[in-house]
């Protein structure tokens, strides 16, 4: 059959994340070109010599499609004539290289780059819909068949279609002209041509891989069709399931532990080897990073931890979560997912009153009394936390609810929404999650709810005149399932957030009523104790290196850790409550088929890692107090 062009050169760019500058680009040394290139590169840039050619050619129930010179100037772009259908089997194939710009020899391998800043740069990017949660790396998902669920659907006026994209920092010459042998000869010989990808698409399909032990696979998705309590490879194993775990695997962030490609992120200061919080990470886990997998939603029972408080801390409260099918626990945590959020970045700024109340109860009482059993969603960035251990984390977590009060005539929800975070004390890293723009929070019905309303009690408060909440119920028939808090945030360059409590009142027979007050998880929590690490923390041992400095030296990183950040210019925000669905919305959750996409070893899509000024400015600040008071990089 004659393969149809369906190239589309004026096809629209859809950048979906702005890049850190992470090098510099030299100025390109001369070279011998044809007359025809040096013309055309010379008047119309480089970016005249790259044409891309789309193809999509049916063979049997199979439809091929072939991308050569995907278009790589751009942080992303889609390709909303490469339509994908719920129930596909994909399968991925792609090579060749690109021209990255630069001095001397600097075409790159497309899938699998090599050389200097490779980790973070130069890498081509996929997505399909219900197979990758975003964007992700080819290098995970290259030669691998991957499927997009059967209940899978796209928003409202929306298709499933392919969207490719490239990671760099600099676009502007990057394309494919005066082909070199590449940083490393890595693009020599036949292999070393112009980037390409193809895909082979069965409609109704299904792929059964194997898992290795640390790549994250689900079976469920909530509204945002994002992962719903995932599970490591491990869990999940037909013949022998467990946890993983160290013991099992030692590098779960690369092969064989992991067929995925998650995010290793910086150091806390990477610029000084000698800067001791560096070492200090390192040296309480394998890796001494964090490491992403992506962005997910987890809901459990919450139980207090502890915050990170003081010159000793990092200001995050630290709440566990658990759950009896151990979702995403790991031999290193095998009673709960650990999650954390800034303080600093959320509740030290709240003001609605329970944000209040339980701030002063973790400063001045007992939050175990206020928190503990009670039910927690959570989404965040999911991963494992390997400069403490290696157990699994949500850090930061962006959007939590908390349900406080499950009286079905004031059933209270304590809520806090935002798309950027940064991540911590073993990093100098935020995240930005465009996936988050807009969330839908899913809050359950109680057993035998027959309506739903909302009180006006409900309090909440915002950061920008754009930020907007919607409620409506989710229905079978007439009978409320759940109650959906849409909560529009927008861009998350601009940091937004909300915080407030949503009051419901459910109309609920006696009966079930009493059911539901008299549920209560405390008694099938583990111990305490169970909750906290074996191993001293990073934290901890930083403590240990302040107690022995002088007085002097103390009081700077006393006033070094009062700074903090702005105080929002908090607007208040009432939401707006429909009796139905608006118009228009489809449910992207299912539930009951393993995400083959994770069964393939694909690589989750991911929040982007970008630094964090402020924390950069703390690190490097701290790291000169502490060679002045003499502290050893490798403390004892």
């Amino acid at each position: 059959m004659i393969p149809v062009d369906i190239t589309d050169q004026n096809q629209s760019w859809t950048p979906v994340e702005a890049r850190p500058v992470r090098r510099a680009r030299s100025p390109r040394v001369g070279c011998v070109v044809s007359a025809v290139a040096a013309l055309a590169a010379a008047v119309l840039g480089p970016a005249a010599l790259a044409q891309e050619m789309v193809t999509q050619t049916q063979q049997g129930q199979e439809l091929l499609v072939s991308i050569t010179q995907p278009d790589v100037k751009v942080a992303s772009k889609s390709y909303p004539a490469v339509v994908f259908q719920p129930g596909d089997s994909v399968t991925v194939t792609a090579g060749g290289c690109v021209q990255t710009g630069g001095r001397g020899k600097t075409w790159k391998r497309y899938v699998n780059p090599s050389g200097p800043n490779s980790d973070r740069l130069y890498h081509g990017l996929v997505q399909i819909p219900g197979a990758t949660a975003g964007l992700v790396r080819l290098s995970g998902v290259a030669g691998k068949t991957l499927a997009i669920p059967a209940g899978f659907s796209a928003p409202a006026g929306q298709t499933l279609h392919l969207t490719l994209g490239y990671e760099d920092d600099d676009y502007h010459d990057n394309g494919y002209y005066r082909h070199d042998d590449g940083t490393g000869n890595q693009c020599a010989g036949t292999a070393g041509g112009a980037a390409w990808l193809k895909l082979t698409i069965l409609h109704g399909g299904s792929a059964t891989v194997a898992l290795a032990p640390f790549d994250l696979t689900w079976t469920a998705a909530d509204e945002n069709g994002l992962p719903l309590n995932p599970m490591w490879g491990k869990q999940v194993d037909p013949h022998q399931p467990g946890l993983p775990g160290l013991a099992l695997c030692g590098t779960p962030w690369k092969p064989p532990c992991t067929t995925q490609s998650p995010v290793i992120l910086d150091l806390p200061w990477p610029f000084d080897p000698l800067h001791p919080l560096n070492f200090l990470c390192t040296a309480s886990g394998p890796l001494g990073r964090h490491v992403n997998w992506g962005v997910a939603t987890y809901t459990g029972a919450a139980v207090w931890d502890e915050h990170s408080t003081g010159i000793r801390g990092d200001d995050d409260y630290n709440i566990n979560a658990w759950r009896l099918d151990q979702a995403a626990y790991t031999q290193d945590n095998p009673n709960f997912v650990h999650t954390e959020f800034d303080s600093d970045e959320t509740i030290d700024h709240f003001s609605t009153k329970w944000w209040s109340q339980f701030h002063d109860t973790v400063d001045h009482g007992n939050p175990h009394a206020i928190i503990d059993g009670h039910d927690i969603i959570e989404i965040g960035v999911i991963g494992l936390d390997c400069a403490h251990g290696c157990g699994s984390e949500i850090h930061p977590v962006l959007v939590l609810a908390l349900h406080v009060s499950d009286d079905p005539a004031d059933d209270q929800w304590a809520i806090f929404a935002r798309n950027t975070g940064d991540e911590g004390f073993c990093s100098h890293d935020s995240v930005l999650a465009p996936e988050l723009t807009t969330v839908y929070l899913t809050l359950p019905a109680p057993p035998g709810a027959t309506a739903v309303s909302a009180s006006s009690t409900s309090s909440f408060q915002k950061t920008a005149d754009q930020i907007q909440l919607t409620t409506f119920p989710l229905l079978t028939g007439t009978a409320p399932t759940a109650l959906v808090l849409k909560i529009d945030l927008g861009d998350p360059n601009g940091a937004p957030m909300v915080n407030g409590e949503l009051h419901l009142q459910w109309t609920v027979p006696s009966s079930a009523a009493a059911a539901l007050r008299a549920r209560r998880l405390r008694e099938r929590l583990p111990a305490a104790a169970a909750m906290r690490p074996a191993a001293p923390e990073p934290e901890e041992k930083y403590a240990q290196m302040v107690a022995k400095l002088p007085a002097a030296s103390q009081q700077k990183l006393a006033q070094l850790g009062a700074m903090k950040a702005a105080v929002p210019n908090w607007l208040t925000l009432q939401p707006v409550h429909l009796s139905r669905p608006p118009a228009g919305f489809r449910s992207r959750a299912f539930t009951g088929r393993r995400v083959a996409a994770a069964r393939s070893g694909a690589a989750l899509g991911r929040a982007t890692v970008v630094p964090n000024p402020k924390k950069q400015e703390y690190y490097q600040k701290l790291g000169e107090i502490l060679k002045e008071a003499n502290a050893p990089a490798q403390p004892h």
